[in-house]
């Protein structure tokens, strides 16, 4: 076979890398952009439970941590004129939020437990609870309310 005097690479190959830089323009923001991280939903956990979900029995006290309970991270764009933290109204996007309140709730009924208020950047927040005597052995859910954010929601088995 003798050469074509066309060396190089297949024009599959060239088409690829040619892909390749254009879809890296797009992804690689624009010199002076901020990138800004997302922001992490709110996570509540038990302390002395057991199981998953942790099973707590009525009548015994127990520890309930958070943390993510911050204010003024809006990484959706809704209502602040930009994404995440670094939008145009340039607020405290760390601060902790107050009055946070942990609700116990099963079968339509609802108990409030406690208000506590989140601390440091991480929004931590911690309440020592008891678990109602009135509650029933089965499903139930721990609910942090917060502003007008959606609650956060740990599901829980009631003990006898």
């Amino acid at each position: 076979m003798e050469p074509s005097g066309h060396a190089g690479r297949p024009s599959g190959m060239r088409s690829w890398w040619i892909a390749l830089v254009l879809v890296g323009f797009v992804i690689v923001p624009a010199p002076g952009e901020r990138a800004a991280a997302s922001c992490a939903a709110p996570v509540l956990e038990t302390v002395g439970g057991s199981g998953h979900p942790p099973t707590v029995p009525r009548g015994s006290t127990i520890t309930v941590r958070g943390r993510a309970f911050v204010k003024d991270c809006d990484d959706t764009g809704q209502g602040r004129g930009g994404f995440g933290c670094s939008s145009s109204q340039r607020r405290d996007p760390y601060g902790p939020l107050i009055g946070i309140r942990l609700e116990l709730r099963q079968s339509g009924r609802h108990w409030t437990l406690g208000t506590a208020d989140g601390h440091g950047d991480l929004g931590r927040v911690s309440w020592q609870v008891t678990v109602p005597a009135g509650a029933h052995p089965g499903r139930a859910t721990l609910v942090a309310v917060h502003g007008g954010r959606p609650p956060t929601k740990l599901p829980i088995t009631i003990g006898r």
